[in-house]
């Protein structure tokens, strides 16, 4: 009988102990995601606030640049921690940071198709009523018209790239390798 609670006591230590390393592993990739997040983040918010302070200025140029949500953020590392059960062996602390990161990039995701979606919509309306698309500046008819919204965006730009650097800043997160 003692030798089966025994092996049963092995096998349980080295379940946990292989959950663990799969955890870390699995925290290593989200901070990679992060990190590469953050990137795509910060050069898109610097070309974001360009624009949106050139829109505030009347006389400056706006075709040089487009405003450009980063849609192209990632959240797998994250959805696979959740999706395996590996969140049950990270800490609260870490978990809240995280889930308060990958929550608002949904919004911010969330804000951006609708800007997509918003711009697609005033170029077939003027494709429908027969305007040649070609002399049409989208450019600075999209930004004169949503350019509350561009703010608003950039604005969550900024919270979101806080909330990534406070994700990477919490629990091991910082210092993992």
């Amino acid at each position: 009988m003692l030798g089966v609670l025994l092996a049963l006591a092995v096998s349980e230590w080295q379940e946990d102990r292989h959950d663990r390393e799969r955890t870390e592993a699995a925290l290593v990739n989200v901070r990679a995601e992060l990190e590469g997040n953050l990137q795509i983040l910060e050069i898109v918010h610097s070309n974001n606030v360009a624009l949106v302070d050139r829109v505030a200025d009347e006389t400056a140029e706006l075709s040089q640049n487009q405003f450009l949500p980063a849609l192209q953020i990632s959240d797998s590392a994250w959805t696979t921690l959740k999706n395996t059960g590996l969140a049950n062996f990270v800490d609260l602390e870490l978990m809240e940071a995280l889930s308060e990161t990958y929550s608002l990039m949904e919004v911010y995701r969330r804000a951006g198709y609708s800007l997509v979606d918003a711009n697609m919509t005033v170029l077939a309306t003027a494709t429908a009523a027969g305007q040649d698309i070609a002399k049409i500046d989208d450019t600075s008819l999209f930004a004169i018209n949503f350019v509350k919204f561009f703010e608003l965006i950039v604005d969550v730009e900024s919270a979101l790239m806080d909330s990534h650097k406070s994700a990477l800043a919490s629990t091991g997160l910082a210092d993992a390798d």
